[in-house]
């Protein structure tokens, strides 16, 4: 049997598998405070790749490339059940592995861990009598801010590994 032919496939369902189970994502509450809970959350997705050609000369070689591609996110989060104290602590880790990307792109050995949230606010219940519709939130600290719908403005961002970048700092 050729394992040419069947290794991508397997890659390809694995990646699949693993994809499907992570997608449904949520946050777990960690512990009930009484005023408050504090909820934790994971993620992870992983995607195993094959290609038979590489195109990072432009043209199309005749050369094999395996590579996986994996992130992890770790964050805990403050929420209070009215008014109160909030807060968020989350990081983003990014990584490939094998021979890098069919287009060059990617070295295979990219590893990249970084704070993405790290914030904490205050908000209040309502400002004067108990029937004011005013509020106060105040808060500080590396936090997303979102412009719109996020479609074009605060949407994800492509990541070109280090590949691209020794290539252009060596020409």
């Amino acid at each position: 049997m050729n394992n040419n032919k069947t290794s991508p496939r397997l890659c390809g369902a694995l990646g699949g598998l693993l994809l499907a189970a992570a997608l449904p994502a949520q946050g777990y509450e960690m512990a009930d405070l009484g005023h408050a809970t504090v909820d934790i959350d994971l993620q992870a997705l992983m995607g195993a790749f094959h290609s038979d050609r590489g195109y990072a000369t432009g043209a199309a070689e005749a050369r094999r490339y395996r590579w996986q591609e994996g992130v992890l996110t770790l964050g805990a989060e403050l929420n209070p059940k009215q008014g109160g104290l909030y807060g968020r602590v989350s990081s983003v880790g990014t990584a490939t592995w094998g021979d890098g990307d069919a287009a060059g792109f990617t070295s295979g050995s990219e590893r990249k861990l970084e704070l993405e949230d790290a914030f904490l606010g205050y908000r209040s219940e309502s400002l004067g009598d108990s029937g004011s519709p005013w509020r106060l939130d105040v808060s500080a600290g590396r936090q997303p801010i979102t412009l719109g719908d996020g479609f074009l403005v605060a949407g994800d961002g492509t990541s070109l590994g280090d590949a691209l970048a020794r290539i252009l700092h060596q020409a």
